[in-house]
């Protein structure tokens, strides 16, 4: 089943409209951006409830600018694979080349072994990363859209006075 994304241009990430559900407004989504709604939140009266650990929100193209201060720390994780990534490759022509050196042989294969750890250890934190500023951004929403709600209810009751 394909989920329907409703991108916003200037949104970081795209809204996961659950299956049931009508389609936003892109006010409504730019309005809620990276708000989570809670499990008995419906959208309309009759709405199905989300599938359990439903995503609202996925990372679209402008997530890397918008959050690359949260992800520099795990940089090196990527270079240091890709700098053994490189010595392999050396190290192997050079086997190749030289095939009595079995120094070279052992420097290769621990490149090898080394890089992939540097690579799925890159990925893991790359993931918790994510994660985590999906969470710290949608507690963020959750207090933008409580004040907006608030400030909205505020004038709706000073206009009916």
């Amino acid at each position: 089943m394909s989920v329907r994304r409703v991108r916003i241009s200037g949104l970081p990430a795209d809204f996961c409209v659950p299956p049931g559900w009508p389609v936003p407004s892109e006010r409504w989504v730019r309005e809620n951006a990276l708000w989570a709604p809670p499990p008995a939140w419906r959208p309309i009266p009759g709405a199905p409830r989300p599938p359990t650990g439903w995503r609202f929100w996925t990372p679209n193209e402008g997530w890397s600018r918008y959050t690359a201060p949260f992800y520099r720390p795990i940089r090196k994780w990527a270079l240091t694979a890709n700098v053994l990534a490189a010595v392999w490759i050396i190290t192997s022509i050079a086997t190749a080349l030289q095939p009595t050196a079995v120094s070279l042989r052992a420097v290769a294969l621990a490149a090898f072994v080394a890089g992939i750890g540097f690579a799925l250890a890159h990925r893991a934190l790359w993931k918790r990363t994510t994660a985590t500023v999906f969470s710290e951004l949608a507690l963020v929403a959750e207090e933008e859209r409580t004040k907006r709600l608030t400030r909205e209810y505020q004038l709706y009751l000073r206009d009916a006075a």
